[in-house]
């Protein structure tokens, strides 16, 4: 990733990795953190530098990311296209309605799946109902995992 941050972005990055690596040596199951920003700030550039370091520096461990937006509207698009321009390709950037609703039943190492909330829920949702394939038991620990409601 070549993008020239501000010293705030990077003052954010380096906390955000700390405080996730703290967050992942702890023995809980719901770990939860929560990354806030105001709007302008570039947050999308801060949190893709997050998810390379993290990349970096856990080079061999599994470890994949869920993105998710919240809203009604296409902001999740607009964060995967933003996410796949950033990576070039690396890691992996899909959305989860187009790559989970069929037969791919595994996130790759490294790979970042970016949904919304409004879509993704129901889409979950009615997987687990068996209405439209099976969904990986990891994306499900991961997002019920995080205090989501389990339908």
């Amino acid at each position: 990733m070549n993008i020239n941050l501000k010293s705030y972005q990077e003052e954010a990055i380096t906390r955000l990795v700390s405080e996730i690596k703290k967050l992942l040596s702890k023995n809980e199951t719901k770990k939860v953190c929560v990354f806030q920003a105001p709007t302008g700030s570039g947050k999308t550039i801060m949190t893709a530098k997050f998810i390379e370091e993290i990349i970096k520096e856990n080079i061999e461990k599994e470890i994949c990311f869920l993105w998710v937006t919240i809203g009604k509207g296409d902001l999740h698009i607009q964060s995967a296209g933003k996410l796949k321009k950033i990576f070039r390709g690396s890691p992996k950037v899909c959305l989860i309605e187009e790559e989970f609703s069929g037969q791919r039943e595994k996130i790759k190492k490294n790979e970042v799946v970016v949904g919304c909330n409004k879509k993704l829920l129901p889409l979950l949702q009615q997987m687990h109902h068996g209405r439209i394939g099976q969904y990986p038991k990891h994306v499900h620990q991961l997002v019920w995992g995080a205090g989501l409601s389990n339908p």
